[in-house]
């Protein structure tokens, strides 16, 4: 008896292990993410305030594509997450 429910006690510690490091690998890959758009929306800035009037109307879309591909990675990333930590 007693061997079982140490067993069952190893297994559930291994099991909440396995969710924490999924958890942080999962906020690792945001954090990344985000530090590798930050540089494009910066040199954007940037280049607005050095051009002219319709060459910013095109660069503000495409910082909106961005911006609106960075959301959809983010929120991908967290249905990810947490459908691996529902899933164990």
């Amino acid at each position: 008896m007693q061997q079982q429910q140490q067993q069952q006690q190893q297994q559930q510690q291994q099991q909440q292990q396995q969710q924490q490091q999924q958890q942080q690998r999962c906020l690792l890959q945001r954090l990344q993410l985000k530090q590798q758009l930050l540089p494009a929306q910066q040199q954007q800035q940037q280049q607005q305030q050095q051009q002219q009037q319709q060459q910013q109307q095109q660069q503000q879309q495409h910082g909106e594509g961005l911006a609106l591909m960075l959301r959809y990675l983010q929120l991908s990333n967290t249905l990810e997450c947490v459908f691996i930590a529902s899933s164990r």
